[in-house]
């Protein structure tokens, strides 16, 4: 409910920051939105969506219910090469995350948290191995919801205290870095980051030459 609601307000300060430069009611060929095959990501979507787009005037179609549908594109998960990552099906990519496992900078990173990493494994049943070179975002899931969970008071299994929680959020943000920021960062950057840049770009170039009506695209991942 909380991510919700942020993400309502999101649309909300969208729409008040670009009241001069969107319509003001819903227009297909001014905007578009995509997001990733998620349920999270989806929801985010059209949260923020109601925000950004509460029906007015005709576009009215329930008073009791100030919301309008609003398409949310969606593409597979086993065809997205926009904005899945780590994109899949990507030999160099693989390649250099091996290379990055075994690199010395990683290896100092992860090193003072071996010790942690085996009592970790004991407690949530992750496999150690995956664990030591965080692959697979499994760190990462758990330490997500038990951050959501903390977030919502809900109660934590009893070896989740706050220092094992805190040391979790350092790994799972070493997990993300691992991706781009360690190692080769140019190229991973430019591998997996590639794709999207040159549509952004190429949507930018288009606007520029008022070849399409588009005036706003925004991507949920």
């Amino acid at each position: 409910q909380t991510g919700m609601q942020q993400l309502y307000e999101l649309g909300q300060y969208m729409r008040k920051r670009y009241s001069n430069f969107l319509n003001s009611t819903y227009n297909r060929k001014e905007f578009y939105i995509e997001s990733t095959d998620y349920d999270r990501t989806i929801m985010s979507a059209l949260s923020c969506l109601s925000g950004l787009f509460p029906p007015t005037s005709s576009q009215i179609w329930n008073p009791e219910l100030l919301w309008q549908p609003i398409p949310v594109h969606i593409v597979p998960k086993s065809t997205d090469r926009r904005l899945h990552f780590p994109l899949s099906d990507c030999p160099r990519f693989d390649e250099l995350q091996n290379e990055t496992q075994t690199s010395s900078e990683f290896q100092s990173r992860i090193q003072p948290y071996m010790d942690f990493l085996q009592t970790l494994a004991v407690n949530t049943g992750l496999e150690l191995n995956h664990l030591k070179i965080l692959d697979n975002f499994q760190l990462w899931n758990t330490y997500d919801t038990l951050y959501c969970e903390g977030i919502h008071n809900y109660t934590l299994p009893v070896w989740a205290t706050k220092d094992v929680v805190d040391k979790m959020e350092k790994l799972a943000e070493l997990a993300l870095l691992s991706l781009f920021g360690v190692y080769k960062t140019e190229e991973k950057s430019r591998l997996q980051g590639g794709v999207l840049v040159n549509i952004i770009l190429n949507s930018i170039k288009q606007a520029a030459n008022s070849s399409k009506e588009r005036k706003m695209e925004v991507y949920s991942a």
